[in-house]
């Protein structure tokens, strides 16, 4: 196994850990109605999630459960990767937008915080950016 193919693969777990944090974050009132579950489909398309992986998490998204991050760097390292991940194509909408304030949230950041950090995220992934400079940007 090349170094190209550990990345890839410890970038696509990375993947599938968010997306099962969106789906446990969907599923948190029991029934998905129809805006969520557009949500959860522009996520699986954008994390590069396959149909099994799909199936399996969406039936036992509850041993992916998402756990509130302490470490700051860290959480804002996951907001960073997760960024990264949807804004590929150069463009979040609305319903990316909304589940991700909701996933800061349940990383374990406040609803006020969450806003300022997504809206300041979606400007600084119009273009390229490495993680020091989004933490920069984001904490100062």
């Amino acid at each position: 196994m090349s170094i190209l193919d550990l990345f890839e693969s410890n970038e696509h777990r990375n993947g599938i850990a968010h997306f099962a944090a969106i789906v446990h974050i969907a599923t948190l009132d029991v029934l998905m109605d129809e805006h969520e579950e557009h949500v959860i489909n522009a996520f699986a398309t954008a994390l590069n999630i396959n149909n099994e992986e799909y199936k399996d998490i969406m039936h036992n998204h509850s041993k992916y459960a998402l756990e509130t991050v302490h470490n700051t760097t860290k959480r804002l390292y996951i907001l960073y990767d997760l960024f990264k991940s949807i804004s590929s194509n150069k463009e979040i909408n609305n319903l990316e937008i909304e589940a991700v304030i909701i996933y800061a949230v349940e990383l374990g950041y406040s609803v006020k915080k969450a806003q300022e950090i997504i809206e300041k995220s979606i400007d600084l992934f119009k273009e390229e950016i490495s993680f020091n400079n989004y933490q920069n940007i984001i904490e100062n």
